[in-house]
């Protein structure tokens, strides 16, 4: 992809820059490859550090990097609010080689001495635009000033805003600024006027209109979206909502719903409008003005992702002139609402394609057990099949633990590991 070409020799060369590029353009590749390329493997202390604004960003991003990583053994740590601070810190004790998090729980580990900085060499901030806010500014640079001096810094975006250059002139060093494919050209864009009242009838009309693969409706607050989302299951829609109200775990598996193409129908805050990468999302509705340009352009660009066609619908009151008005054609509202109660969308299973023979299992044991990743290798290389070689990334928690076996020989652990350090263990397929 354009961007890739352009930023990987830069981050290669081991400069500093500014990557400026459209939503869904492949930003998180283009610095996550030299990042993976420059990893010391048997080092323990993580060396990446990739900053996001948003817990649904830190995730996705810890699992793309983790993903085309798999066969370097790479360990990414996930830092975020609302999950175990504590299980956190065990995992920080491990062998970590990249930690990506959003500012406050990263700080949180650094005031807490869990996150050891000594060999941080390369910091990133994904949607900077975003972190440079004053929301989270002074976390920013509180974590900038406890880094070694000697380190590569990237700041990636689809928009630019003065925080961010005065970041860049405060921080870097002759920073190069790469600029790529600015606009999402296959994204239609249309208004359709209506009043408030109106809404929810015209947001029918819209969505039995088009019959999008998939689609997400944005609200301006928490209360729009429960509310909009009780009135689309009256209807007999099948439908969820996202916003930071949510428990954690609810909110991630809601998303993971909708990534994998068993929901069609999302109603979200501007919680999920950056960064999140969904196949197929193929309308976009603003029920609520987005509240400026920017979150404009980056609710824009859930749809339309890489090559993938899109459209976004925005409901006003008013029409501007030279703004396409989207016309509602009576005659094509026979459509049944009875559709979207399913998901015919098919996606791209990438962990299936690049991880095809590694197996991640889970033992029932870990540090309550007094066991460690070292006694789950002593374990796993007395079988007779099993070699250094099959052995992946290991994760040992409180009471239980994670093993990747590569190699295809997942099934072989599965049915012959039954003890470690003579503990009678179960061992299962991971679902997490």
């Amino acid at each position: 992809m354009p961007i890739q070409s352009e930023v990987i020799p830069i981050l290669r060369a081991g400069k500093d820059c500014f990557v400026q590029s459209r939503t869904g353009s492949g930003k998180t590749i283009a610095y996550g490859l030299p990042i993976l390329e420059k990893l010391i493997e048997n080092q323990k202390q993580p060396q990446p550090m990739i900053l996001v604004p948003t817990r649904e960003l830190a995730i996705q991003v810890s699992k793309e990097i983790s993903l085309v990583g798999t066969y370097k053994r790479v360990k990414c740590v996930t830092l975020i609010g609302k999950q175990s601070i504590s299980m956190q810190a065990e995992d920080l004790k491990q062998r970590c080689h990249i930690v990506v998090g959003t500012p406050g729980r990263i700080w949180d580990h650094i005031e807490q001495g869990n996150l050891k900085l000594e060999k941080i060499n390369t910091l990133v901030l994904d949607e900077a635009d975003a972190l440079l806010n004053p929301d989270f500014f002074e976390k920013i640079q509180k974590i900038v000033n406890e880094l070694p001096l000697e380190k590569e810094i990237c700041l990636v975006s689809a928009s630019k805003n003065e925080a961010v250059q005065s970041f860049m002139e405060d921080a870097m060093v002759e920073p190069g600024f790469i600029h790529v494919d600015e606009k999402n050209q296959q994204i239609q864009q249309y208004v359709l006027q209506t009043k408030e009242d109106e809404k929810n009838e015209k947001l029918i009309s819209v969505l039995t209109q088009e019959m999008p693969e998939a689609c997400i409706i944005f609200c301006s607050m928490q209360e729009r979206v429960n509310a909009l989302v009780r009135f689309l299951k009256e209807k007999d829609i099948t439908v969820e909502g996202i916003h930071a109200g949510l428990d954690q775990k609810e909110r991630i598996e809601i998303l993971n719903s909708f990534k994998q193409g068993k929901l069609r129908i999302l109603v979200a805050t501007d919680v999920l409008a950056r960064g999140i990468d969904v196949e197929k999302v193929t309308l976009i509705v603003n029920y609520d003005m987005p509240s400026s340009q920017t979150i404009s352009l980056h609710r824009m660009g859930r749809s339309g992702r890489k090559d993938q066609v899109g459209k976004v619908i925005t409901f006003r009151d008013k029409q501007s002139k030279g703004e396409e008005p989207y016309v509602l054609k009576e005659e094509l509202k026979k459509n049944s609402l009875q559709e979207f109660s399913k998901s015919l969308r098919t996606v791209t299973n990438k962990e299936g394609i690049v991880r095809k023979d590694v197996l991640c299992l889970y033992i029932n044991a870990g540090k309550s057990k007094k066991i460690r990743a070292g006694d789950i290798v002593g374990a796993l290389v007395s079988l007779d099949n099993i070699e250094m070689d099959d052995i992946g990334v290991i994760r040992v928690q409180d009471h239980q633990s994670y093993v990747d076996i590569h190699n295809n020989k997942g099934e072989y652990v599965l049915e012959n590991l039954k003890t470690i350090k003579k503990k009678r263990v179960k061992v299962e397929k991971s679902h997490s």
